[in-house]
């Protein structure tokens, strides 16, 4: 005969189901996996993002770098074609201007005798007028600063394309700019007009 303790014992523990024949086992454990499952998925997810924002961000810093480097470089031939326009002058020297003139202008520029011929030498006065009237593009007195401008240099690097220079409006004797134009892969990226000092003595 049992005991009533012992009685009250075995009656408590057939009240408790035991762990591994309870069906919600298996669930909770099944939504363990799926969690799982989704948790790496959006790790893979966050680090492919992250993956992707640090490459934008890197060809972005390339970008950049590529497209100050150009602007430099087409800065610094600008400043040459800017000096070049103030040391262009009417003489044979340093860089003549009229097509045949021999006149001897002041060495030093600013100065109007370094940009128009001295007034003991009508002929050369008369054709530095003539130059300034030209329709014919290779007379008219921008005709040698556009060979000048061209005769500098144009390896800028950075895939810089210089274009030849141009007359703003060729059929107008009037108008003394210049048009030069730079472009990377057949894309213009800047766009300068300049006259050469010497025009302004054309009146």
């Amino acid at each position: 005969m049992l005991l009533v303790s012992e009685r009250l014992r075995l009656r408590q523990s057939s009240k408790q189901p035991l762990a591994r024949h309870c069906p919600h086992s298996y669930i909770d454990a099944g939504f363990s996996v799926v969690e799982g499952i989704i948790a790496s998925v959006i790790l893979i997810v966050a680090v492919m993002g992250t993956v992707a924002a640090f490459n934008l961000i890197t060809s972005s810093i390339s970008g950049t770098s590529k497209k100050n480097a150009a602007n430099i470089a087409i800065d610094k031939d600008i400043s040459l074609i800017k000096k070049l326009s103030v040391e262009y002058t009417s003489c044979v020297n340093p860089v003549g201007s009229v097509p045949g003139a021999g006149a001897a202008c002041d060495v030093t520029n600013n100065f109007s005798n370094y940009y128009f011929p001295k007034s003991a030498l009508v002929s050369d006065q008369n054709q530095f007028f003539a130059a300034c009237r030209s329709t014919n593009p290779g007379s008219h007195i921008t005709a040698g600063f556009k060979t000048a401008i061209d005769a500098i240099s144009a390896d800028l690097g950075a895939g810089i394309v210089r274009q030849p220079a141009i007359r703003e409006d060729g059929a107008d004797p009037q108008n003394h700019n210049i048009i030069v134009e730079y472009k990377i892969s057949g894309s213009s990226v800047r766009l300068i007009k300049v006259s050469p000092v010497v025009s302004s003595w054309c009146g």
